[in-house]
């Protein structure tokens, strides 16, 4: 029977893994490209060769590359923030809404700190062309590059493409595939950031981003409870269900999306099967 359960609920995992690197893969790759700008080539890409990752990632602002550039001049954490999920990637600090003078004079050489851990260097700029930042370790091991492409007067393709190293015989593969996955989610946020800037209509509030955080983390928490429950009781074929619906909905509300209140209907759904299978049907069958 524990061998049953066992294999029932790794199937969960390993479903949601097909899934992703079947149909969410190769979308989250290069959202918001075209198939031109996957294949044209950007300044940095000579820093990496033979890439194992090869993320493109586009949006249209309207707004010109010089309106653009300045937001771009500052990004990085303890500097102008991310634009993005500052609960999570800016250390709970608010990323600036206004252009900050003392982060423009970014130059070739200049570290660009991304983390605790992370700190890229500017390899090149053209102004209000492009930026390409690469990894601060003697070997190269990741490229960021970032291209501002003029549609028209008013309106400007921001395009960026993230080139990383991957050695698929080091312990650390995992780990780092597993980071690769979530990127979009953080990346996609970021570009919506700079163009809500450079537009300046900023709608997202910290309040909503941390909603969002919040029903990832209730998502996983709902999955490590199940987790237990269908080891620890008869009736687990019922928590199994659940658990199915639990990582579909992380699948739909983390790269999908959708507005706040679906993923909040979903994890609510979710969670009220769940306490009602475990707390209330095993008292109602005594």
């Amino acid at each position: 029977m524990l061998w049953k359960k066992f294999t029932y609920w790794l199937s969960i995992p390993i479903g949601a893994v097909l899934i992703f690197y079947i149909f969410i893969d190769p979308w989250q790759s290069n959202w918001g490209a075209t198939q031109i700008e996957i294949e044209r080539a950007m300044p940095g890409d000579d820093l990496i060769s033979e890439p194992g990752i090869s993320f493109t990632r586009a949006i249209t602002i309207s707004a010109p590359p010089e309106e653009i550039w300045p937001w771009l001049l500052q990004y990085g954490e303890q500097r102008a923030g991310f634009y993005g999920y500052d609960w999570f990637d800016n250390r709970g600090i608010r990323s600036s809404e206004e252009i900050i003078d003392e982060y423009q004079d970014l130059a070739v050489g200049d570290d660009v700190p991304i983390s605790a851990i992370v700190t890229y260097i500017v390899d090149s700029m053209d102004e209000n062309s492009s930026m390409v930042w690469k990894s601060s370790a003697e070997d190269i091991t990741g490229s960021w590059s970032w291209g501002l492409y003029a549609l028209n007067d008013h309106e400007t393709r921001l395009i960026t493409r993230l080139r990383g190293f991957r050695d698929w015989t080091a312990p650390s593969i995992l780990f780092e595939k597993f980071i690769d996955a979530f990127d979009i989610g953080f990346m996609r946020k970021s570009l919506l950031g700079i163009k809500q800037r450079a537009e300046g209509d900023i709608t997202d509030s910290y309040i909503e981003d941390l909603g969002e955080g919040i029903l990832w983390f209730l998502s996983f928490g709902q999955f490590a409870a199940i987790s237990i429950f269908i080891f620890r009781r008869d009736h687990w074929f019922g928590f199994w269900q659940i658990g199915v619906l639990v990582a579909g909905s992380f699948l739909v509300i983390y790269y999908l999306r959708p507005p706040q209140v679906i993923g909040w209907l979903f994890v609510l759904i979710s969670l009220f099967a769940l306490i009602k299978l475990a707390f209330v049907e095993p008292r109602s069958s005594n």
